[in-house]
């Protein structure tokens, strides 16, 4: 005896219908199934089915992260001072400069190389294969 199923099948949509279904470009349907974000199922060689059910999946309410403004005094334990020369730029200035004498120092006195030659041939060649 062959058991009856409790539920019908699923509506399969078209990739056209499932963008109508939703209010968006087919474009954004193709990139998510292409993306793996919103599964499809293949039907003979060439058509791309939906189901109903897998897209009413992605309709989820929306909630802001934080409700309303944040009060002064929580504004004030988000900030933390970074150091304790923040409140004086010339001490930060010279610690920064000293610093970079030091990385200056471990590498021998040789800066980094510069990266524009680089960059303007995988520019050039990019122009070139267009």
């Amino acid at each position: 005896m062959v058991a009856k199923r409790s539920e019908e099948p699923d509506e399969l949509l078209s990739v056209p219908e499932a963008a109508r279904f939703l209010r968006m470009s087919t474009s954004t349907i193709w990139r998510w199934i292409r993306d793996g974000y919103l599964p499809s199922y293949r039907l003979g060689g060439r058509r791309v089915r939906i189901k109903r059910s897998d897209l009413e999946a992605k309709i989820v309410p929306w909630e802001p992260k934080r409700k309303g403004r944040l009060a002064a005094e929580d504004i004030e334990a988000f900030l933390t001072p970074m150091s304790d020369t923040a409140t004086d730029p010339k001490t930060a200035i010279s610690k920064a400069l000293a610093f970079q004498e030091e990385l200056l120092a471990k590498r021998g006195g040789r800066l980094y190389p510069s990266s524009a030659d680089d960059i303007n041939e995988a520019r050039e060649e990019r122009t070139a294969s267009l």
